[in-house]
Order: structure tokens, then C-alpha cells, then sequence
């Protein structure tokens, strides 16, 4: 009997603890490292200590993300790592979003339309939709499909971006201008033969009716005068 009851409390005292989640971690060119993740402790500390075990400098420019769905991990969403996910160590959302950034001012169509399509996954994540929104990246996209001289391409791939980003609901669609709806409307009445500019637009028109608001209206009447001038004689 003292035999089993030591037994019982060896196997107790070596349980793990709740907080203590086993994963691993992984990272491009190295490899992965199996780990168990305390809940308890900062995520800063437990970046720092990865970063060590890898001899990575600076771990202040680096973060976690989880590898199936790309989400950035923060103090506010740690509780969603399970025991067997893998996350990615990943430069920092503020790192990420600026490279983003930057990439957009490329004068290459074809560098430009590979970095919006990159862009359009980043927008996915809330996280970095912020930091994005925090450097005026909206305003750098409402530019980008408002230019008449970019290609219908270019600017379908960047209303597909934004359209990700409003999903989010940090910036409400309230703040549309009316040049950038005006935009959307020309699409939509002067595409002519060109379907793949009047669907960017009725897609972009249709994200705007799904809410009650200024942005709405003034597309709506935008639309109805514009079909009335069509109609004239």
C-alpha cells in the first residue's frame, strides 16, 4: 500500500500544470523546436527565449503566429493556442504591415500586383489590419483604384484587398468619400464590354449596401442619377 501511494504521488507531482501547453514552434530554415508554452508567462519572455535557442538577435522584431490560420498571437488571444499546434515564429504585425506598406509604392505592375495579392491574406488577420490602418494603408489602396491609369487588374486585386480589410469593422464605411464612390459607380455604368471592371465595381457597390448608412445613400443616388442621364435621349 505505501508502495502504490508513493507511486500516486510521484505520478502527482510530475502532472503538468494547466498552464503549460505543449506545441511546437517553427521557423524558415530552421528546425522546429518541440516546446511547452506557459500561459503564465509574457509573451515577450517566451519570444525572447525561442529567439535564444535559435541564437536569433533582436527578438524584439519577432512574434508568433498560429500555422493553420496565419492569426498573429497576442496577450489578448494567447488562450486560442492548444496542445499540438504549431505556430510560426514570424516578424512583429508593425514590421509586417510597413514591408506591406512599402511594397505597395513599387512601380513594377507585376511586383505590385504579386504584393497586393500578399496583401489581401495579411488583411485576414485583425492584428495586422491595424497596424496597416495605423500607417494610412487604406488611403494608399482607395489611391491605387481610384488611379484611372492603373490596369483593370491592378485595380480589382486592390478593391479585393480593401474589401478584406472593411471586414473587419476598424474603419467604418461611413468614411468613404464620394470620389472613391464615384469611382465604384463609374465601374458599374461605363464598364461597357469590360465585365471585370463592372463587377469590381458592383462588388464594391454591394459591400456598401449591406449597411444603412451615408455611404449607401449617396451611392444610391449616385447610381439613379447616373441611369437617368444614360436613359436621356
Amino acid at each position: 500500500q505505501s508502495t502504490a501511494m508513493a507511486a500516486s504521488s510521484s505520478i502527482m507531482s510530475t502532472a503538468r500544470p494547466p498552464d503549460i501547453i505543449k506545441l511546437a514552434i517553427n521557423s524558415d530554415g530552421r528546425t522546429a523546436l518541440l516546446f511547452e508554452f506557459d500561459q503564465k508567462k509574457p509573451l515577450v519572455a517566451i519570444i525572447r527565449d525561442v529567439c535564444d535557442k535559435w541564437t536569433i538577435k533582436d527578438p524584439d522584431r519577432y512574434a508568433f503566429k498560429l500555422s493553420d490560420t496565419n492569426m498573429y498571437i497576442t496577450e489578448k488571444n494567447r488562450k486560442e493556442i492548444k496542445d499540438g499546434v504549431i505556430l510560426k515564429l514570424v516578424t512583429t504585425p508593425e514590421l509586417a504591415a510597413q514591408a506591406a506598406y512599402e511594397s505597395l509604392k513599387s512601380s513594377n505592375r507585376d511586383n505590385l500586383e504579386r504584393s497586393l495579392a500578399q496583401l489581401s491574406e495579411s488583411l485576414k488577420d485583425k492584428t495586422f489590419v491595424q497596424e496597416f490602418i495605423q500607417l494610412k494603408g487604406e488611403e494608399l489602396l482607395v489611391g491605387m483604384i481610384e488611379n484611372t491609369k492603373n490596369t483593370h487588374d491592378l485595380i480589382a486585386v486592390a478593391l479585393g484587398a480593401y474589401e478584406v480589410m472593411m471586414e473587419h469593422g476598424i474603419v467604418s464605411w461611413d468614411t468613404l468619400t464620394p470620389s472613391f464612390i464615384n469611382t465604384l459607380v463609374s465601374f458599374v455604368n461605363n464598364g461597357g464590354d469590360e465585365k471585370q471592371i463592372a463587377s469590381v465595381g458592383h462588388s464594391g457597390i454591394g459591400r456598401i449596401e449591406q449597411y444603412e448608412h451615408a455611404a449607401h445613400r449617396f451611392a444610391r443616388s449616385q447610381i439613379s442619377q447616373s441611369g437617368q442621364t444614360h436613359r436621356k435621349p
